[in-house]
């Protein structure tokens, strides 16, 4: 659903939405599994097991929380024409969105 939002049909072929959101995915689907594996004995403390086992879904919450904010500053905020074609601003590049829309308050009608 996000995805759809932020990145439109054409434009997820165009800012590479969808590679991005896949990254995302295979991180956080890999990152759970293998930290697990990693931290599991069967001789552990019930205890430290549960410890572990939270620390580990806080760092999956956290890789998520940044593979998102990633997406959120990478999406689409304007599509510009510019000379002979149609050239796509993220909403990172706020130098050139602040060119667009300094250029756009001195135009004339």
């Amino acid at each position: 659903m996000g995805v759809k939002f932020f990145y439109p049909y054409p434009f997820i072929e165009i800012s590479g939405g969808r590679q991005l959101f896949l990254l995302i995915v295979a991180v956080n689907v890999v990152l759970g599994p293998l930290l697990t594996f990693a931290v599991l004995s069967p001789g552990k403390v019930r205890q430290l097991l549960r410890r572990d086992l939270v620390m580990i879904g806080a760092v999956q919450i956290a890789a998520l929380e940044y593979g998102l904010g990633a997406m959120y500053f990478a999406r689409l905020a304007n599509l510009v024409h510019e000379g002979d074609r149609f050239k796509v601003v993220s909403a990172g590049d706020g130098s050139i969105r602040g060119q667009i829309l300094i250029k756009f308050r001195n135009l004339v009608f």
